[in-house]
């Protein structure tokens, strides 16, 4: 049975594939939600400099290979990380570097697990799997205009949804363990994800005519 590891979203399914009349095995996937281990704040949510942690160090690194070898009884065939395609060269010369004991691992949770769980199950490729998804013609127009993305920003920042949206928490990571454990508690992604279907996707309907 095939078995999928992504690293970096937040939810856990099994799917099964019908083909040609044909109900074929299952293929299980765990999806693991983590926090970027090397902090490059390129996302809404930003770390401030105390608040980091160096993974690099203790007790984190112990924490970080007992979460591997965990991950590895899981028996992934196939490990899919939050890379964009376009990088999968690069993400193959240095996997190929890492595998062959020439490479010391990165902060990076695409190094720190992705990497190491791949290298301990002897799995040939990392993939990049990472997309922002198909923007259609009037989406891609409306981020060229900076008036209309403006007015979509302010609505999407200030919209009475705000109310919702889960609290952002600066508290400083203790432990890995710990803190995916939360990560990857059902109401806490329940609750995350539902912002997604709050005031993006209300804001043609609550503005008719703006796009």
């Amino acid at each position: 049975m095939k078995k999928l590891l992504i690293p970096l979203i937040v939810a856990i399914c099994n799917t099964a594939i019908a083909q040609q009349n044909e109900i074929l095995p299952q293929t299980e996937i765990m999806t693991l939600g983590v926090f970027h281990f090397a902090y490059p704040n390129l996302d809404v949510v930003t770390t401030a400099d105390k608040d980091k942690i160096s993974v690099m160090e203790e007790p984190y690194q112990s924490e970080i290979i007992a979460i591997s070898k965990a991950l590895c009884d899981y028996k992934p065939t196939i490990i899919a990380v939050e890379v964009t395609p376009d990088q999968q060269f690069t993400i193959d010369s240095l996997y190929s570097l890492y595998k062959n004991n020439q490479l010391i691992l990165g902060k990076g949770e695409v190094y720190q697990l992705g990497f190491r769980i791949g290298k301990n199950l002897n799995l040939p490729t990392i993939y990049c799997v990472n997309d922002w998804g198909k923007l259609y013609d009037n989406v891609e127009e409306l981020f060229k205009d900076t008036s209309r993305a403006a007015k979509f920003e302010a609505y999407f920042l200030n919209s009475p949804d705000s109310i919702y949206k889960t609290p952002i928490s600066t508290k400083k990571v203790s432990s890995i363990i710990n803190e995916l454990n939360s990560l990857n508690e059902p109401d806490q992604i329940k609750e995350r994800l539902s912002v997604y279907l709050l005031n993006p996707f209300k804001y043609e309907g609550a503005r008719p005519g703006i796009l």
